[in-house]
């Protein structure tokens, strides 16, 4: 069935033997002389056929060439197939399997470290950009500032396009509720602030409607004697001149010196009494005219807890708080007077709020003072000066109170009618007075209030009031 030359063979053994000895043979004599192996055929494979086994192993051929063999004992043929292949050739051909297989997992290796990086860059890559997202986005909520969240754009269309979608809805919630929340806080922090100046107000308004009740107590009690001296003064002077006067006809009737009397003359120096008695009443009734002005006055300014508005004359009030500090313009011992200039125009008289405005008038004054005495005591000024002007501007009446104090910076003149700021040492202000005047003029009035200043120069606040107030207000 094959040539024995061959590398690879197929070929059937039969038994020759006697019952002495066993000779295994090829099964074709035709092929195969006898004398070509006389001592018969032998090898693992053909011994382990010829005994009825069926198998295969590596084992060394009849002519002792190392060989891979597959044999079988064919019982109907009674002979044994053996198919055979040198072990050399066999195993060049595994090596070269191995050598591809080797290749084709290399290769495979190859492919797959590509695709694999390829797949990371898409999916990784996202991750990690979701990642750093979030990382961000968590500084940004500890720092407060969650107006901006960060976000990712990646749109894929597989579980990191979701997961970034939804890192994308969730960053946009809180975005929003942040900006819900922070209109929220806005509007409870402007009630807040408008509480408290409403409060503030209130307090004020009670100390200056306590001030207004003791100004005119004050000038009741006052009002009362005065006008008493007053009305009798004329009457004083025409009894005194009738006394003179039935003196004097004493004296031509009764013609004879009377030294006792004549003495007398002399020592109460009586020609000097009738010369100088009327301009004592004189002066006696210039005064009380003058306390009667100064109490009329104080009444005008004591309508602080008036809360109705009505006509009023803003040069009253000026001069009604100029009354209440008078005190202040005097001279002291570490400064001398306040020059008080005032330049008033022709006004007629405004609708307003009095009591308010008088007590913007009066805080504005005493701002005034109070920053001239400091440029005073840092040696910055002499001659305090306080300079009132008022005008008529179209249909507006403008009032200006100046000082020649040391000034304040832009940046003071924009916040001196915030709440609780002063430039005022601690314990001296409160950070409430011009405020709460800013409020009046503004809010009330519908007019303005404007702060100018120069430092070194002095400062200016401005007042601009309607004649005429809305029906709205």
């Amino acid at each position: 069935t094959g040539d024995i030359q061959d590398i690879d063979q197929t070929y059937l053994v039969t038994d020759i033997g006697n019952s002495f000895a066993e000779k295994y043979v090829f099964a074709s004599a035709k092929q195969f002389e006898a004398h070509d192996f006389p001592e018969g055929l032998n090898s693992p494979g053909i011994t382990e056929a010829m005994i009825g086994g069926s198998g295969r192993g590596l084992y060394l051929n009849y002519k002792g060439v190392p060989v891979i063999g597959v044999y079988r004992w064919l019982d109907e043929r009674n002979v044994a197939l053996l198919v055979e292949m040198d072990q050399v050739d066999a195993f060049s051909l595994a090596n070269q399997l191995a050598y591809s297989i080797l290749l084709t997992g290399l290769l495979l290796a190859v492919i797959m470290t590509v695709a694999t990086w390829l797949l990371g860059r898409q999916m990784i890559n996202p991750v990690l950009t979701i990642a750093e997202a979030a990382r961000l986005s968590g500084y940004q909520i500890r720092t407060g500032n969650l107006s901006t969240l960060k976000t990712v754009a990646i749109s894929a269309n597989n579980e990191i396009g979701i997961l970034a979608k939804a890192f994308n809805q969730m960053t946009q919630h809180v975005s929003t509720s942040y900006e819900v929340l922070e209109d929220k806080n806005q509007v409870l922090e402007s009630a807040l602030k408008k509480l408290k100046e409403t409060q503030l107000q209130m307090i004020q308004n009670e100390k200056m409607a306590s001030l207004g009740q003791m100004v005119a107590g004050i000038a009741h009690e006052v009002n009362n004697p005065v006008n008493f001296i007053h009305g009798n003064l004329h009457h004083i002077d025409e009894y005194t001149q009738d006394l003179f006067d039935l003196i004097e006809l004493y004296s031509v009737e009764y013609s004879r010196e009377i030294p006792v009397i004549s003495d007398k003359r002399k020592d109460i120096e009586f020609d000097f009494i009738k010369t100088d008695l009327p301009q004592v009443l004189a002066s006696v009734q210039n005064g009380t005219e003058r306390i009667r002005e100064i109490v009329k006055s104080m009444r005008n300014f004591s309508r602080l807890d008036e809360a109705n508005r009505k006509i009023a004359d803003i040069h009253e009030g000026i001069e009604g708080a100029l009354l209440i500090i008078q005190h202040r313009l005097k001279a002291q011992p570490d400064r001398s007077e306040v020059n008080v200039i005032k330049n008033y125009g022709s006004l007629s008289p405004i609708e307003c709020y009095p009591g308010q405005l008088n007590q913007v008038l009066l805080n504005l004054i005493v701002n005034a003072i109070d920053a001239m005495e400091s440029a005073i005591l840092s040696g910055d000024l002499e001659h305090p000066i306080l300079q009132i002007d008022t005008e008529m501007e179209m249909k507006n009446v403008m009032i200006r109170i100046s000082d020649n104090g040391i000034g304040m910076s832009q940046e003071t003149c924009e916040k001196i009618f915030d709440p609780f700021f002063t430039t005022k040492p601690v314990g001296k202000g409160t950070g409430l007075g011009l405020s709460i005047s800013y409020a009046i003029i503004v809010d009330h009035h519908q007019g303005e209030l404007i702060c100018k200043s120069t430092i070194g120069k002095g400062t200016d606040f401005i007042i601009i009031l309607p004649k005429l107030l809305n029906c709205e207000d």
